[in-house]
């Protein structure tokens, strides 16, 4: 039995992040509905991850999302939850007996 089974779970919208056009606008792929339990989360990351060791400073995670260990998510991805929506800050891959187990992802909300 899955984890995420014992826990309610929400199902979201998930764009792949593709790069920016000429014009630097962010470009993505179409949505995919993914299943996760996701709580608010209001803290600090001081270059825990890639994201914050890129750009060199703090960046607030606004939402954790704990998803299958299938899920195909990156950095700079974006979720829709509850019609708001979120840049991917971050994800880690849990391990349990060295097999994948499940990803953990940080948010951030975005306009």
């Amino acid at each position: 039995m899955s984890l995420l089974g014992i826990f309610k779970t929400e199902t979201a919208q998930l764009e792949t992040y593709l790069g920016e056009s000429g014009t630097g606008i962010p470009q993505y792929g179409d949505p995919v509905s993914v299943t996760g339990v996701f709580e608010p989360k209001a803290r600090t990351e001081r270059g825990t991850g890639s994201y914050s060791e890129l750009r060199g400073d703090d960046t607030l995670a606004d939402l954790e999302g704990f998803l299958s260990a299938t899920t195909c998510i990156h950095p700079q991805d974006r979720l829709t939850l509850a019609g708001k929506r979120y840049r991917v800050l971050e994800v880690r891959e849990m391990k349990l007996e060295g097999k994948a187990h499940h990803v953990e992802a940080l948010f951030q909300e975005v306009a």
